[in-house]
């Protein structure tokens, strides 16, 4: 009856035993395996590996190792959170995880021979364990650590193709970016040693990128020089596009005046000089999106647009190769009627926001302009409206403005910075801008700021904002996501 009891209480036990190290093998499987692999590779198995446990109900635990003790020396069921690992650690496979099942029937005390303790078995149940429970650290990276640390890991184009079966964003320096009509929502979950789970979901939604930057005609050049046009599914760099010839094209004033704020073309010497993908003393040559990557023109290596082809390679009417950064101040205020309620349109109200109208191509715009060399965004936005607002205006009022502006200008909310698509734009130069939105509230403090044309635009007045809107460049994009910000009508 003793012995019965005893194989009943031993198979009980294993079966338990066999149960969390499943557990435990599941999450060590993973882990380890992340370690194995080499940087670059780091992010795509990741995610593979992840959807792999998901979808994979085969994976079987390994064999459990039995030790025969006397019921003097039985151990608790209870063990530090580590224990488990470490005896998993030492059956695991160093490349591959088990396929098998293994089974192992349960031998009555007769017949199991009893184990004997490698000196390395003493060991390792030897280690001390801290005062408070919990298993030593190892010295391999966690989970968390991990993922934290293939965030940073540039993932190029090829590697995520190849790596990961179904519609990825194109990726350059590592950081996601929006591409031609790509919606996409990825949620990873992962697994901690300890057993916690964390599941972050990420989506990213595409805007029609390279509308306005693949415009047949490019602004201010010569009738025969025309973009290549391409179409939509052609823009990202991950198509293969083996006939695409792109027209070069810089304007001339920038390579004959080389005025101060534009960079020296490919064939002079200073060229060489140039720190992309950095501050490059009072320039910012850094991308909201990342290291960009580089292409070959004329013999030199220059920067290639995150975002796609654009038909037209060499800078066009921008003065920077890569990105050429700009500041756009939206000043809004709610409509109102003449007796001084908001106006709405269904439940939302209705805004209004400070627009000029471009003399280049005519367009109403958000009144910005070019971050100057060591210039900080907020005082590019202070300066490009008060430029707008200050013209033409008597040295008294110019005091008066210039106290206005500096009071309302000491808030804002910042609604977007990254690439624009601009018409201005290229394969090796592209805008990117930073825009933030002022708001006045009860209208008493824009309102009473006069609104001048500067020197760039042709007319300045108060727009009243709506979904037909038609904007320069991706402007129209900030007036939106202002609007869903105020929760006003669109």
């Amino acid at each position: 009856m003793n012995v019965r009891l005893f194989l009943t209480l031993l198979m009980f036990l294993s079966i338990i035993r066999r149960n969390l190290s499943f557990r435990v093998f599941k999450q060590t499987v993973y882990e380890r395996r992340i370690f194995w692999l080499p940087p670059p590779q780091q992010p795509q198995v990741q995610i593979c590996l992840i959807r792999k446990m998901q979808d994979d109900s085969t994976i079987v635990p390994p064999p459990v190792k039995k030790f025969k003790k006397s019921p003097a020396e039985e151990q608790p069921l209870t063990k530090a959170p580590g224990e488990e690992e470490n005896e998993l650690n030492a059956t695991l496979p160093q490349e591959e995880k088990p396929t098998e099942t293994i089974e192992e029937t349960p031998k009555s005390a007769e017949e199991e021979p009893a184990s004997k303790e490698t000196p390395e078995e003493t060991k390792e149940e030897d280690t001390p364990k801290p005062a408070n429970g919990e298993a030593p650290k190892s010295d391999e990276p966690t989970a968390e650590e991990t993922a934290e640390t293939t965030e940073e890991t540039p993932k190029s184009t090829e590697e995520t193709t190849e790596t990961i079966e179904t519609t990825v964003i194109q990726t350059e320096g590592g950081t996601r970016v929006e591409t031609t009509t790509v919606i996409i929502t990825e949620e990873v979950t992962m697994v901690t040693q300890n057993g916690e789970t964390i599941t972050t979901s990420t989506t990213t939604t595409s805007y029609d990128v390279h509308q306005k930057a693949r415009q047949e005609k490019y602004q201010g050049a010569p009738d025969d020089v025309k973009r290549y046009q391409i179409k939509d599914e052609d823009v990202p760099w991950m198509t293969d596009l083996p006939t695409y010839a792109p027209v070069t094209y810089t304007d001339a004033k920038i390579l004959t005046e080389k005025p101060v704020w534009a960079d020296p073309d490919v064939a002079d010497e200073a060229f060489d000089k140039i720190a992309f993908n950095a501050m490059d003393g009072q320039t910012n040559r850094t991308s909201y999106h990342g290291d960009y990557v580089f292409e070959d023109l004329s013999g030199k290596q220059v920067p290639r647009n995150p975002m796609g082809r654009t038909g037209m390679r060499g800078r066009g009417l921008l003065g920077k190769w890569g990105p050429n950064h700009a500041a756009d101040p939206i000043v809004t205020r709610f409509k109102r009627d003449s007796e001084g309620n908001v106006e709405k349109r269904g439940d939302k109200p209705v805004l209004e926001f400070v627009a000029i109208q471009r003399r280049d191509t005519k367009e109403w715009a958000i009144p910005g302009g070019m971050v100057d060399g060591g210039e900080h965004v907020s005082a590019t936005l202070k300066r490009e409206f008060g430029e707008e607002a200050l013209n033409s205006l008597e040295d008294d009022q110019k005091e008066e403005t210039k106290t206005l502006i500096a009071d309302f200008f000491k808030g804002g909310e910042k609604i977007y910075e990254g690439y624009v698509d601009d018409p201005r734009n290229t394969d090796n130069a592209w805008m990117e801008s930073c825009a933030y939105n002022y708001h006045d509230d009860d209208g008493k403090k824009a309102g009473k700021i006069p609104l001048n044309a500067g020197d760039d635009a042709q007319a300045v007045r108060w727009m009243t904002i709506d979904g037909d809107i038609q904007l320069y460049a991706s402007h129209k994009d900030f007036i939106e996501k202002v609007c869903t910000r105020l929760g006003a009508h669109f």
